[in-house]
C-alpha cells in the first residue's frame, strides 16, 4: 500500500504560506491527535508539528506531540504508538522509524479502530493507510541529478544516509543510485549508514575522506547527516575541492550553503505534511474518504538561488 503511486499531489506554497483551502469542516466537539514522529528535536520535527498545530487550530483539535529521542528507536516509539491506544485518541499521525519493526504496532490502531495517517516514512503494511510526504524515491533522483550536474557527470562519491531501516532512507538511497547509474563516469567509492545526529555522520564523512581521498563529491539524505558531512567538510578542509547535496533546512545548513561547505539542498515540505496529516485524520474520524498517497513537493536550492524570494520563504518558513 505504502508504495502504490496515486495522482493526490498538492501545491507546495498554498499549504505552507496558508492558503488552506482544504475541505474539512471545523468540528464542534474538539477531538483529539497524537501526533508520533520519529525524534523531537530537529528543525524538521519542529516543522512538522507547526503544521500540525495549524490544522488542530483551524479544524478544532488537540494535537498531542510525542517522539523518540532518537530518530532509530523504534522500541520507544512502538510504546508511544501503544499508549496512544490506552489514551483513547481520536486519530494518530505516525511518522516510523522503522519500516518493518514499527508495523506490529501500528496494526494495533487499526485494530483498535482507531484512524492512522503515517507521514513522511511510512511503514510495510497492505492495510489501507494514508502516507503523507516526500515521494523519496523522485527525492533520491533529484540529488542525484543535481550532484552530476555539479560535476559535469563526472565525480568519485561518498553517500551518508541515515538510519537504514528507515523506508525514506532507502528510497531516497535506491532513488539516487538507479539515476546516477545513468553517469557511467559518476563511481560511488563508499556508502555509511548513520545515526540521526550530527556526530555520527561526521564521523562517518571524516573517515570516508581518510579511506578514500580521492572522493570528490558528497551526497547526504536527511537533516543530521547533512549537517555532519557538512561539518565534515569544513574540518577537512575540503570546501573546493568537495561537491556535496544535501537534504531540508535547518538553519546550519543554510549557512554552510551559503559558505559553499553544501552546494544544493533538497528542501522538502514538512509543514504541509503535519497539517495535512492531522486535517486527514479529522477527516478520517468523521467517516469522509480519504485518498491513499499525497506527495508533497520537493525543491532543489542552490546559491544561484537561493535569495529569490519564493525560495528563501522556503528556507526560513518561520520565524523560530
Amino acid at each position: 500500500m505504502y508504495k502504490k503511486k496515486i495522482a493526490a499531489v498538492f501545491l507546495f506554497l498554498s499549504v505552507l504560506f496558508g492558503v488552506l483551502s482544504c475541505s474539512s469542516e471545523p468540528v464542534q466537539d474538539k477531538q483529539t491527535i497524537m501526533l508520533i514522529v520519529k525524534a523531537e528535536d530537529s528543525t524538521f520535527w519542529k516543522t512538522v508539528l507547526q503544521g500540525a498545530q495549524a490544522a488542530g487550530s483551524e479544524f478544532n483539535a488537540e494535537i498531542i506531540f510525542e517522539g523518540s529521542d532518537r530518530e532509530d528507536d523504534y522500541e520507544t516509539q512502538n510504546n508511544l504508538i501503544e499508549t496512544s491506544i490506552e489514551k483513547g485518541v481520536d486519530a494518530v499521525v505516525l511518522s516510523a522509524c522503522d519500516f518493518d519493526k514499527t508495523v506490529v504496532s501500528a496494526e494495533k490502531i487499526l485494530d483498535a479502530g482507531i484512524p492512522l495517517i503515517t507521514i513522511d516514512s511510512g511503514i510495510n503494511t497492505d492495510e489501507d493507510v494514508l502516507f503523507i510526504g516526500t515521494n523519496n524515491y523522485a527525492a533520491g533522483e533529484m540529488a542525484a541529478q543535481m550532484l552530476a550536474e555539479l560535476t559535469d557527470g563526472k565525480a568519485i562519491v561518498g553517500i551518508v544516509s541515515f538510519e537504514e531501516g528507515s523506508g525514506n532512507a532507502m528510497e531516497r538511497y535506491e532513488g539516487f543510485l538507479d539515476r546516477i547509474a545513468l553517469y557511467p563516469d559518476i563511481v560511488i567509492a563508499d556508502t555509511r549508514f548513520s545515526k540521526s545526529n550530527i556526530e555520527a555522520p561526521k564521523a562517518a564523512a571524516l573517515d570516508i575522506f581518510a579511506k578514500n581521498p580521492d572522493v570528490t563529491a558528497i551526497v547526504a539524505f536527511n537533516e543530521w547527516t547533512t549537517l555532519g558531512a557538512g561539518y565534515a567538510i569544513a574540518e577537512a578542509g575540503l570546501t573546493d575541492n568537495t561537491v556535496m547535496v544535501g537534504f531540508d533546512n535547518n538553519v546550519d545548513s543554510i549557512v554552510m550553503l551559503e559558505k559553499g561547505d553544501i552546494d544544493t539542498l533538497i528542501i522538502q515540505n514538512p509543514f504541509a505534511m503535519g497539517y495535512l496529516g492531522v486535517k486527514y485524520a479529522i477527516d478520517a474520524v468523521n467517516g469522509q474518504k480519504i485518498p491513499e498517497i499525497i506527495e508533497t513537493a520537493t525543491v532543489a536550492i542552490d546559491r544561484d538561488n537561493m535569495y529569490k524570494s519564493e525560495n528563501q520563504k522556503l528556507l526560513f518558513p518561520f520565524a523560530r
